[in-house]
This record gives C-alpha cells, structure tokens and sequence, in this order.
C-alpha cells in the first residue's frame, strides 16, 4: 500500500492501513474457514488478494458527480472498481485513473459483456465539490464516476473497507493541502460485497487478467 508521498510519522499511518486490510481479508478468511469444505474457493493463478465467499458492506450514502446518491444499491448487478483519493492529489490518482482506463478498455475487448463501472471517491470533500468531480473524474474514462461524502458518510465505507486517509495542515501562503490515503484498488462483486484487493504496483493486464478468472470462478 502506497500514499501520495512519505513524509515523517507516516510510517504509524502505514501500520493502521495494513492493520485494516489486514482485518478485512482476516475476517473474510476466517469466515471461509468456519463455513468448512463448502465455502468458495480461490480461482487459481490470482496476484490479487481474494475473499472467498466475498466481505458484505454496511450501508452507505454518498452522492455522485451528478449530485446522484451512490449507495449499496448502485454497486449491484456490476463488478466495480472503487479506489480512494482525491482531486489534487500529485500522483496516486492519477495514475491509478490512467491503469483503470486501461482496465476498463482491456475488459472491454476480451469480456465486451461485463458489466463494470469505475467509481473514485474522494476523500477531501470540502474541495471535491460534484462539479469539480464531474471536471476530473470523466477526463480519464467518460463512463467514470466520482463519488464523495463528509467524513461521518465516509466512515462505514472506508471502515468496511480498510481505507485511511489523512489530511494535512494548509500550507499558510497557499491554503492548499496534501492528502496522504490507501491506494489499494477494490473490487466489488455483483452482490456489492469486497472481493479482491488489488495493491501496489498497479498494472494493467494482471489486473484484467484477475477480473476474468474471478468472474469465471463465480459463473462456474
């Protein structure tokens, strides 16, 4: 798991994020474990972390960049990426973007069926307006979404799925701010529950190629 940049007192940031992906693939590998012989198994040849059986999300209510409300129910009937960061960030996102059009272009070709959406959300709310969303997210895939909320509406989604993020002090000349934040990418099956983690480096055609085994694995 990497962040916008590294900076002193980072590294305790760090261990939180990895203590909380670390509680959601364990608690979802635990759940596999008590369910015996019966529960799904892991399509084979993954690099991406796979939760059998797949992590249920509390519900949630955040708006789109098209002041729609994006809860639950819009991550049903599709598999959808969802990946955390925020409009200025100098680096992450975008590039996290960028391999998302990559994947969704990839999918197309070899899957033209699948149902797939991308959603951003961001964790800077106070800037990441729907309007400055709707300007950002679109230009790297016009079918993209952003989504965003205040940080109570953020809590049970970022909790659920081992997100941190952390803002930092406004420069006092400028007033601008970094954020640093997981950069995990996650899969959500149909169900709308979590059922890959993709982590640093982010590469294209390992990612699409994990997409189809996992959607394969679940139609068999």
């Amino acid at each position: 798991m990497n962040t916008t940049s590294a900076r002193p007192g980072l590294g305790r940031y760090l261990l939180i994020a990895l203590a909380g992906l670390a509680a959601v693939v364990g608690g979802a590998l635990s759940a596999s474990y008590l369910l015996g012989p019966a529960a799904p198994q892991e399509p084979p040849g993954l690099q991406a972390t796979y939760l059998p059986g797949g992590k249920p999300l509390r519900p949630f209510t955040l708006v789109d960049h098209r002041g729609e409300r994006f809860d639950n129910s819009r991550l049903h009937g599709h598999w959808t990426f969802l990946f955390f960061g925020y409009t200025h960030c100098p680096d992450a996102c975008p590039s996290a973007l960028a391999v998302l059009n990559a994947v969704a272009e990839g999918l197309k070709e070899r899957a033209p069926g699948l149902p797939l959406q991308v959603v951003m959300v961001s964790v800077d709310p106070a800037r990441d307006t729907p309007e400055r969303l709707a300007a950002y997210v679109p230009y790297f895939n016009q079918a993209f979404l952003g989504a965003t909320g205040d940080d109570e509406a953020l809590t049970p989604l970022t909790r659920d799925l081992g997100i941190i993020y952390v803002r930092h002090e406004p420069d006092p000349d400028s007033n601008a701010y970094l954020v640093d934040h997981s950069t995990a990418i996650l899969l959500i099956n149909p169900k709308g529950e979590l059922q890959a983690i993709f982590g640093q480096p982010h590469i294209p055609q390992p990612i699409v190629d994990d997409v189809l085994k996992i959607q394969e694995h679940h139609q068999s």
